[in-house]
Protein backbone atom coordinates (compact mmCIF):
# COMPACT_ATOMS: atom_id res chain seq x y z
CA UNK A 1 0.00 0.00 0.00
CA UNK A 2 2.63 2.55 0.50
CA UNK A 3 4.70 2.13 -2.64
CA UNK A 4 1.55 2.54 -4.72
CA UNK A 5 0.98 6.16 -1.99
CA UNK A 6 4.64 6.71 -2.99
CA UNK A 7 4.21 6.62 -6.75
CA UNK A 8 1.05 8.54 -6.98
CA UNK A 9 2.89 11.77 -4.83
CA UNK A 10 5.42 10.85 -6.78
CA UNK A 11 3.55 11.50 -10.34
CA UNK A 12 4.20 15.10 -11.69
CA UNK A 13 6.43 16.42 -8.92
CA UNK A 14 8.32 18.61 -11.51
CA UNK A 15 5.13 20.02 -12.58
CA UNK A 16 3.94 22.23 -9.76
CA UNK A 17 1.07 20.92 -7.90
CA UNK A 18 0.52 17.48 -8.29
CA UNK A 19 -2.89 16.57 -9.33
CA UNK A 20 -2.95 13.55 -7.43
CA UNK A 21 -2.26 14.54 -4.46
CA UNK A 22 -4.41 17.34 -4.58
CA UNK A 23 -7.05 14.64 -4.93
CA UNK A 24 -5.97 12.92 -1.81
CA UNK A 25 -6.08 15.90 -0.09
CA UNK A 26 -9.65 16.12 -0.99
CA UNK A 27 -10.49 12.99 -0.13
CA UNK A 28 -8.06 13.24 3.47
CA UNK A 29 -9.96 16.49 4.50
CA UNK A 30 -13.64 14.81 3.82
CA UNK A 31 -12.08 11.55 5.77
CA UNK A 32 -11.30 14.11 8.67
CA UNK A 33 -13.65 16.03 8.60
CA UNK A 34 -15.90 12.90 9.09
CA UNK A 35 -13.66 11.61 11.81
CA UNK A 36 -12.63 14.86 13.91
CA UNK A 37 -15.32 17.38 12.64
CA UNK A 38 -18.49 18.73 14.54
CA UNK A 39 -21.07 19.20 12.55
CA UNK A 40 -24.67 19.16 12.11
CA UNK A 41 -26.56 15.73 11.00
CA UNK A 42 -27.39 16.62 7.69
CA UNK A 43 -24.21 17.87 6.85
CA UNK A 44 -22.10 14.99 8.40
CA UNK A 45 -24.13 13.03 5.95
CA UNK A 46 -23.34 14.73 3.03
CA UNK A 47 -19.64 14.73 3.57
CA UNK A 48 -19.61 11.11 3.95
CA UNK A 49 -21.56 11.06 0.66
CA UNK A 50 -19.38 13.14 -1.18
CA UNK A 51 -15.97 11.07 0.75
CA UNK A 52 -17.96 8.06 -0.65
CA UNK A 53 -18.42 8.89 -4.25
CA UNK A 54 -14.70 10.24 -4.32
CA UNK A 55 -12.93 6.62 -3.23
CA UNK A 56 -15.28 4.96 -5.98
CA UNK A 57 -13.84 7.76 -8.66
CA UNK A 58 -10.17 7.14 -7.02
CA UNK A 59 -10.63 3.27 -6.93
CA UNK A 60 -11.69 3.16 -11.10
CA UNK A 61 -8.83 5.50 -12.03
CA UNK A 62 -6.28 3.36 -10.68
CA UNK A 63 -8.04 0.00 -11.05
CA UNK A 64 -7.94 -1.08 -7.70
CA UNK A 65 -10.59 -1.90 -5.00
CA UNK A 66 -12.68 0.34 -2.83
CA UNK A 67 -10.70 -1.41 0.19
CA UNK A 68 -6.84 -0.45 -1.30
CA UNK A 69 -8.43 3.44 -1.93
CA UNK A 70 -9.53 3.30 1.52
CA UNK A 71 -6.55 2.37 2.79
CA UNK A 72 -4.31 4.62 0.53
CA UNK A 73 -6.28 7.60 2.01
CA UNK A 74 -5.99 5.98 5.24
CA UNK A 75 -2.32 6.27 5.25
CA UNK A 76 -1.88 9.74 3.69
CA UNK A 77 -3.96 10.82 6.66
CA UNK A 78 -1.73 10.02 8.84
CA UNK A 79 1.16 10.76 6.84
CA UNK A 80 -0.33 14.18 6.42
CA UNK A 81 -2.86 15.07 9.31
CA UNK A 82 -1.05 18.61 10.11
CA UNK A 83 -1.39 19.99 6.68
CA UNK A 84 -4.99 18.50 6.32
CA UNK A 85 -6.11 20.00 9.74
CA UNK A 86 -4.10 23.47 8.67
CA UNK A 87 -6.25 23.51 4.74
CA UNK A 88 -9.56 23.03 6.75
CA UNK A 89 -8.65 25.88 8.88
CA UNK A 90 -8.17 28.28 6.43
CA UNK A 91 -11.22 27.11 4.38
CA UNK A 92 -12.95 27.81 7.22
CA UNK A 93 -11.25 31.12 7.86
CA UNK A 94 -11.58 32.30 4.37
CA UNK A 95 -15.56 31.56 5.16
CA UNK A 96 -15.62 29.32 2.14
CA UNK A 97 -16.99 25.92 2.35
CA UNK A 98 -14.67 23.09 1.79
CA UNK A 99 -17.17 20.97 -0.53
CA UNK A 100 -17.69 22.69 -4.10
CA UNK A 101 -21.58 22.17 -3.51
CA UNK A 102 -22.42 23.84 -6.59
CA UNK A 103 -26.06 25.31 -7.47
CA UNK A 104 -28.84 24.91 -4.81
CA UNK A 105 -31.18 23.60 -7.23
CA UNK A 106 -31.55 20.63 -8.61
CA UNK A 107 -31.89 20.82 -12.45
CA UNK A 108 -31.97 17.04 -13.89
CA UNK A 109 -31.64 17.78 -17.66
CA UNK A 110 -28.31 19.71 -16.63
CA UNK A 111 -27.13 17.29 -14.88
CA UNK A 112 -28.35 14.81 -17.50
CA UNK A 113 -26.77 16.81 -20.51
CA UNK A 114 -23.57 16.61 -18.10
CA UNK A 115 -23.07 12.74 -17.94
CA UNK A 116 -22.61 11.67 -21.85
CA UNK A 117 -21.29 15.48 -23.50
CA UNK A 118 -24.30 14.50 -26.23
CA UNK A 119 -27.02 16.59 -24.51
CA UNK A 120 -29.17 13.30 -24.46
CA UNK A 121 -31.55 12.82 -21.60
CA UNK A 122 -29.78 9.40 -19.66
CA UNK A 123 -32.69 7.31 -21.21
CA UNK A 124 -29.57 4.09 -21.11
CA UNK A 125 -29.16 4.51 -17.48
CA UNK A 126 -25.28 5.86 -17.59
CA UNK A 127 -25.88 6.61 -14.08
CA UNK A 128 -26.59 3.34 -13.63
CA UNK A 129 -23.23 1.87 -14.69
CA UNK A 130 -22.00 2.10 -10.93
CA UNK A 131 -17.92 0.43 -12.21
CA UNK A 132 -17.26 3.55 -15.09
CA UNK A 133 -15.87 6.49 -14.18
CA UNK A 134 -18.19 8.86 -16.12
CA UNK A 135 -20.88 7.31 -13.85
CA UNK A 136 -18.94 7.87 -10.70
CA UNK A 137 -18.16 11.59 -11.79
CA UNK A 138 -22.16 12.03 -12.34
CA UNK A 139 -22.94 10.55 -9.55
CA UNK A 140 -20.80 12.96 -7.39
CA UNK A 141 -21.98 15.85 -9.17
CA UNK A 142 -25.73 14.98 -8.38
CA UNK A 143 -24.33 14.32 -4.33
CA UNK A 144 -23.06 17.71 -4.47
CA UNK A 145 -26.10 19.71 -6.05
CA UNK A 146 -28.07 17.72 -3.38
CA UNK A 147 -25.86 18.59 -0.62
CA UNK A 148 -26.72 22.54 -1.40
CA UNK A 149 -30.54 21.22 -1.72
CA UNK A 150 -30.52 19.82 1.60
CA UNK A 151 -29.00 22.57 3.71
CA UNK A 152 -31.29 24.42 2.48
CA UNK A 153 -33.18 22.81 4.90
CA UNK A 154 -36.39 22.78 1.82
CA UNK A 155 -35.62 18.60 1.73
CA UNK A 156 -36.91 17.88 5.36
CA UNK A 157 -37.87 14.09 3.80
CA UNK A 158 -34.56 13.47 3.58
CA UNK A 159 -33.71 14.83 6.77
CA UNK A 160 -36.06 12.71 8.37
CA UNK A 161 -34.98 9.99 6.59
CA UNK A 162 -31.42 10.40 7.97
CA UNK A 163 -32.84 10.27 11.88
CA UNK A 164 -34.66 6.66 10.95
CA UNK A 165 -31.42 5.28 8.42
CA UNK A 166 -28.91 6.10 12.17
CA UNK A 167 -31.81 4.74 14.60
CA UNK A 168 -32.64 1.49 12.07
CA UNK A 169 -28.69 0.95 11.44
CA UNK A 170 -29.30 1.69 7.63
CA UNK A 171 -27.14 4.44 7.17
CA UNK A 172 -24.78 2.61 4.68
CA UNK A 173 -27.85 1.82 2.91
CA UNK A 174 -28.76 5.62 2.41
CA UNK A 175 -25.14 6.87 1.51
CA UNK A 176 -25.61 4.18 -1.34
CA UNK A 177 -28.43 4.99 -3.03
CA UNK A 178 -28.57 7.19 -5.85
CA UNK A 179 -28.70 11.04 -4.56
CA UNK A 180 -31.66 11.29 -7.38
CA UNK A 181 -34.25 9.57 -5.18
CA UNK A 182 -34.45 12.20 -2.43
CA UNK A 183 -35.08 14.94 -5.19
CA UNK A 184 -37.69 17.42 -3.69
CA UNK A 185 -39.36 19.59 -5.98
CA UNK A 186 -41.28 22.72 -4.50
CA UNK A 187 -44.40 23.20 -6.74
CA UNK A 188 -46.42 25.69 -5.12
CA UNK A 189 -44.91 28.34 -2.98
CA UNK A 190 -46.28 29.79 0.24
CA UNK A 191 -48.34 32.74 -0.63
CA UNK A 192 -48.94 32.42 -4.06
CA UNK A 193 -52.24 30.98 -5.98
CA UNK A 194 -52.66 29.45 -8.38
CA UNK A 195 -56.15 28.40 -11.03
CA UNK A 196 -56.18 25.71 -13.75
CA UNK A 197 -58.39 23.66 -15.97
CA UNK A 198 -58.96 20.52 -14.22
CA UNK A 199 -60.10 17.58 -16.30
CA UNK A 200 -59.92 16.43 -19.93
CA UNK A 201 -61.72 18.29 -23.07
CA UNK A 202 -64.02 16.93 -25.79
CA UNK A 203 -61.19 16.90 -28.02
CA UNK A 204 -58.39 15.33 -26.10
CA UNK A 205 -60.97 12.06 -25.55
CA UNK A 206 -61.55 12.29 -29.18
CA UNK A 207 -57.86 11.91 -29.96
CA UNK A 208 -57.43 9.07 -27.15
CA UNK A 209 -59.84 6.93 -30.58
CA UNK A 210 -56.17 5.77 -31.71
CA UNK A 211 -55.74 3.88 -28.27
CA UNK A 212 -59.63 3.09 -27.51
CA UNK A 213 -61.77 0.71 -29.86
CA UNK A 214 -64.46 2.99 -28.25
CA UNK A 215 -63.99 5.92 -25.83
CA UNK A 216 -65.44 4.56 -22.58
CA UNK A 217 -68.67 6.53 -21.84
CA UNK A 218 -66.90 6.59 -17.75
CA UNK A 219 -64.34 9.39 -18.71
CA UNK A 220 -66.84 11.81 -19.75
CA UNK A 221 -68.10 11.92 -16.58
CA UNK A 222 -65.35 11.24 -14.32
CA UNK A 223 -62.72 13.53 -16.67
CA UNK A 224 -65.09 16.51 -16.92
CA UNK A 225 -63.64 19.87 -16.98
CA UNK A 226 -63.77 22.42 -14.38
CA UNK A 227 -61.70 25.21 -12.53
CA UNK A 228 -59.89 24.65 -9.85
CA UNK A 229 -58.15 27.32 -6.97
CA UNK A 230 -54.80 26.12 -4.92
CA UNK A 231 -53.61 28.53 -2.49
CA UNK A 232 -51.79 26.16 0.44
CA UNK A 233 -47.98 25.41 -0.73
CA UNK A 234 -46.60 22.20 -0.97
CA UNK A 235 -43.92 20.15 -3.15
CA UNK A 236 -43.58 16.59 -4.13
CA UNK A 237 -40.88 13.81 -3.54
CA UNK A 238 -39.97 10.96 -6.33
CA UNK A 239 -41.80 7.93 -5.89
CA UNK A 240 -40.56 6.29 -3.00
CA UNK A 241 -37.97 3.64 -3.54
CA UNK A 242 -37.70 0.31 -2.01
CA UNK A 243 -34.32 1.64 -0.38
CA UNK A 244 -36.36 4.84 0.91
CA UNK A 245 -39.22 2.07 2.48
CA UNK A 246 -36.84 -0.43 4.41
CA UNK A 247 -34.91 2.49 6.08
CA UNK A 248 -38.11 3.78 7.48
CA UNK A 249 -39.29 0.12 8.02
CA UNK A 250 -36.58 -1.01 9.27
CA UNK A 251 -35.47 -3.52 6.63
CA UNK A 252 -38.94 -4.70 5.77
CA UNK A 253 -40.84 -4.44 2.82
CA UNK A 254 -44.76 -4.93 1.80
CA UNK A 255 -45.67 -8.56 2.76
CA UNK A 256 -47.19 -9.09 -1.11
CA UNK A 257 -43.45 -8.98 -2.15
CA UNK A 258 -43.05 -12.39 -0.95
CA UNK A 259 -40.13 -13.62 -2.81
CA UNK A 260 -39.81 -11.35 -5.49
CA UNK A 261 -36.79 -9.85 -6.05
CA UNK A 262 -36.34 -5.95 -6.12
CA UNK A 263 -33.12 -3.40 -6.24
CA UNK A 264 -33.21 -0.64 -3.42
CA UNK A 265 -33.50 2.12 -6.33
CA UNK A 266 -36.43 0.70 -7.80
CA UNK A 267 -40.18 2.31 -6.56
CA UNK A 268 -41.52 0.77 -3.89
CA UNK A 269 -44.48 -1.50 -5.12
CA UNK A 270 -47.64 -3.59 -3.46
CA UNK A 271 -48.32 -0.43 -1.36
CA UNK A 272 -51.98 -0.15 -0.28
CA UNK A 273 -53.77 3.43 0.62
CA UNK A 274 -53.69 1.96 4.46
CA UNK A 275 -50.28 1.01 4.20
CA UNK A 276 -49.04 4.22 3.05
CA UNK A 277 -50.79 6.09 5.39
CA UNK A 278 -49.12 4.09 8.34
CA UNK A 279 -45.86 4.72 6.65
CA UNK A 280 -47.08 8.66 6.88
CA UNK A 281 -47.80 8.42 10.15
CA UNK A 282 -44.44 7.24 11.05
CA UNK A 283 -42.27 9.76 9.15
CA UNK A 284 -44.35 12.52 10.58
CA UNK A 285 -43.87 11.43 14.45
CA UNK A 286 -40.50 11.43 13.75
CA UNK A 287 -40.45 14.86 11.73
CA UNK A 288 -42.59 16.62 14.34
CA UNK A 289 -39.59 15.52 17.11
CA UNK A 290 -37.17 16.68 14.53
CA UNK A 291 -38.67 19.92 14.16
CA UNK A 292 -40.73 20.62 17.36
CA UNK A 293 -44.19 20.68 15.03
CA UNK A 294 -47.66 20.59 16.87
CA UNK A 295 -48.73 17.93 17.87
CA UNK A 296 -51.56 17.65 14.92
CA UNK A 297 -49.56 19.01 12.59
CA UNK A 298 -48.54 16.61 9.72
CA UNK A 299 -45.60 17.59 7.40
CA UNK A 300 -46.19 14.71 4.70
CA UNK A 301 -49.38 13.18 3.40
CA UNK A 302 -50.67 12.32 -0.19
CA UNK A 303 -51.06 15.01 -2.83
CA UNK A 304 -54.94 15.52 -3.36
CA UNK A 305 -56.06 14.96 -7.09
CA UNK A 306 -56.09 18.34 -7.55
CA UNK A 307 -52.61 18.76 -6.48
CA UNK A 308 -50.93 15.79 -8.50
CA UNK A 309 -53.02 16.97 -11.57
CA UNK A 310 -51.71 20.07 -11.15
CA UNK A 311 -48.02 19.51 -10.57
CA UNK A 312 -47.91 16.82 -13.84
CA UNK A 313 -49.49 19.61 -16.46
CA UNK A 314 -46.76 22.35 -15.36
CA UNK A 315 -44.01 22.90 -18.17
CA UNK A 316 -40.75 24.32 -17.87
CA UNK A 317 -42.00 27.85 -17.83
CA UNK A 318 -44.05 27.35 -14.44
CA UNK A 319 -47.76 27.04 -16.49
CA UNK A 320 -50.30 24.29 -16.61
CA UNK A 321 -50.93 22.52 -19.84
CA UNK A 322 -53.79 21.70 -21.19
CA UNK A 323 -52.85 18.74 -23.02
CA UNK A 324 -53.07 14.98 -22.77
CA UNK A 325 -49.55 14.29 -20.91
CA UNK A 326 -47.09 17.08 -19.61
CA UNK A 327 -45.23 17.53 -22.74
CA UNK A 328 -48.21 17.09 -25.53
CA UNK A 329 -50.75 15.16 -26.80
CA UNK A 330 -48.98 12.13 -28.29
CA UNK A 331 -47.07 9.95 -26.01
CA UNK A 332 -42.90 9.98 -26.03
CA UNK A 333 -41.36 7.08 -25.15
CA UNK A 334 -38.09 8.94 -23.81
CA UNK A 335 -40.85 10.40 -20.94
CA UNK A 336 -42.20 6.74 -19.67
CA UNK A 337 -42.36 3.13 -19.97
CA UNK A 338 -44.28 1.36 -22.96
CA UNK A 339 -46.75 -0.77 -21.84
CA UNK A 340 -44.96 -4.20 -23.34
CA UNK A 341 -44.07 -5.67 -19.77
CA UNK A 342 -41.84 -8.56 -20.80
CA UNK A 343 -39.83 -6.20 -22.61
CA UNK A 344 -39.66 -2.90 -22.52
CA UNK A 345 -40.83 -2.25 -18.65
CA UNK A 346 -39.18 -5.06 -17.28
CA UNK A 347 -35.24 -4.14 -19.02
CA UNK A 348 -34.18 -8.00 -18.86
CA UNK A 349 -36.39 -8.88 -16.00
CA UNK A 350 -36.01 -6.23 -13.32
CA UNK A 351 -38.39 -3.32 -12.80
CA UNK A 352 -37.73 0.45 -14.32
CA UNK A 353 -35.80 2.32 -11.66
CA UNK A 354 -36.38 5.65 -10.70
CA UNK A 355 -35.74 8.26 -12.65
CA UNK A 356 -34.30 6.88 -15.56
CA UNK A 357 -36.85 8.89 -18.16
CA UNK A 358 -36.92 12.37 -19.15
CA UNK A 359 -38.60 14.41 -16.13
CA UNK A 360 -41.53 16.49 -16.48
CA UNK A 361 -41.14 20.38 -17.38
CA UNK A 362 -41.43 20.82 -13.15
CA UNK A 363 -38.68 18.55 -12.96
CA UNK A 364 -40.93 15.26 -11.67
CA UNK A 365 -39.66 11.85 -13.27
CA UNK A 366 -42.16 8.84 -13.55
CA UNK A 367 -45.55 11.13 -13.04
CA UNK A 368 -47.40 9.53 -15.76
CA UNK A 369 -46.16 6.22 -15.97
CA UNK A 370 -43.95 3.73 -13.82
CA UNK A 371 -46.72 3.00 -11.10
CA UNK A 372 -49.93 4.14 -10.12
CA UNK A 373 -49.98 6.64 -7.44
CA UNK A 374 -52.35 7.38 -4.12
CA UNK A 375 -54.20 10.04 -3.61
CA UNK A 376 -55.33 11.63 -0.89
CA UNK A 377 -58.76 11.72 -1.51
CA UNK A 378 -61.92 9.43 -1.86
CA UNK A 379 -63.16 8.64 -5.44
CA UNK A 380 -66.38 9.91 -6.60
CA UNK A 381 -67.73 9.39 -10.60
CA UNK A 382 -67.51 13.48 -10.46
CA UNK A 383 -64.55 16.03 -9.08
CA UNK A 384 -65.81 19.37 -9.43
CA UNK A 385 -68.82 21.22 -10.07
CA UNK A 386 -68.30 22.62 -14.43
CA UNK A 387 -69.79 25.79 -12.81
CA UNK A 388 -68.31 27.46 -10.41
CA UNK A 389 -64.03 27.43 -9.16
CA UNK A 390 -63.59 24.27 -6.63
CA UNK A 391 -60.83 26.06 -3.97
CA UNK A 392 -58.44 23.75 -2.55
CA UNK A 393 -60.76 20.50 -3.65
CA UNK A 394 -60.25 16.88 -1.54
CA UNK A 395 -63.03 14.43 -0.52
CA UNK A 396 -61.18 13.73 2.87
CA UNK A 397 -61.91 10.02 3.08
CA UNK A 398 -65.27 9.09 5.49
CA UNK A 399 -64.88 5.47 5.29
CA UNK A 400 -62.31 2.23 5.18
CA UNK A 401 -64.53 0.46 2.78
CA UNK A 402 -64.83 3.31 0.17
CA UNK A 403 -62.55 3.38 -2.87
CA UNK A 404 -59.22 6.08 -2.70
CA UNK A 405 -58.07 7.70 -6.30
CA UNK A 406 -55.66 6.73 -7.64
CA UNK A 407 -53.33 8.55 -10.65
CA UNK A 408 -50.20 7.69 -13.24
CA UNK A 409 -50.36 4.16 -14.73
CA UNK A 410 -48.41 1.15 -14.27
CA UNK A 411 -45.86 0.01 -17.24
CA UNK A 412 -48.57 -2.67 -17.82
CA UNK A 413 -51.27 -0.98 -19.35
CA UNK A 414 -51.57 1.85 -22.65
CA UNK A 415 -50.06 4.80 -21.96
CA UNK A 416 -53.88 6.32 -22.56
CA UNK A 417 -54.63 5.37 -18.95
CA UNK A 418 -51.70 7.55 -17.97
CA UNK A 419 -52.55 10.99 -19.24
CA UNK A 420 -52.98 14.07 -17.04
CA UNK A 421 -56.16 13.98 -16.30
CA UNK A 422 -57.23 10.12 -16.17
CA UNK A 423 -58.91 9.03 -12.50
CA UNK A 424 -59.92 5.98 -11.15
CA UNK A 425 -59.99 4.35 -7.85
CA UNK A 426 -59.50 0.94 -5.73
CA UNK A 427 -59.86 0.01 -2.06
CA UNK A 428 -57.42 1.27 -0.06
CA UNK A 429 -57.03 -2.06 1.40
CA UNK A 430 -55.48 -3.37 -2.35
CA UNK A 431 -51.97 -3.99 -2.26
CA UNK A 432 -51.11 -4.86 -5.80
CA UNK A 433 -48.47 -5.14 -7.42
CA UNK A 434 -49.16 -2.06 -9.59
CA UNK A 435 -49.31 0.20 -6.17
CA UNK A 436 -46.77 2.82 -5.20
CA UNK A 437 -46.62 6.26 -3.58
CA UNK A 438 -45.65 9.78 -3.75
CA UNK A 439 -45.00 11.91 -0.95
CA UNK A 440 -47.05 15.68 -0.81
CA UNK A 441 -44.45 17.60 1.76
CA UNK A 442 -46.23 20.49 3.33
CA UNK A 443 -45.11 24.08 2.14
CA UNK A 444 -45.68 26.38 5.06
Amino acid sequence: MFIILFFILSLNVYAGENPCELALMDLGRLKYETLYGKMPRVEALLVGASYKNKIRELAASLNISQEEAEGIVAEYIQQNRLKIQSSINKTKESSSTNLNLGSSNLDLEKVFKATDGTGKPDADGILRRPHTIEAIKARQWFSEILMSNAKSLDNKYLQVLLSFAEENNQMDLLLDLDPILFKYTPVLKANETVEFTMGSSNEEQEKQKKYYLKIPDEIKVTEKQHQVRLTKPYGLTQLISVGAWKIVENGKLPPDYGNTKSRDEEPVRHVSWNMGMDHLKKLNERARKLFKYPENYNLFDYPTEAEWEYAVRLNETGKPQRTAFSWGDDWEEERGWENDGTKKAYDGGEFPLIGLKKPTGKGLSDMHKVLSQWCKDEFKDTHGDPNKVSIDPGHDPVSDLRARCLRGASVWISPVHARAARRYGDSPWLEWYYLGLRIRQDGQ
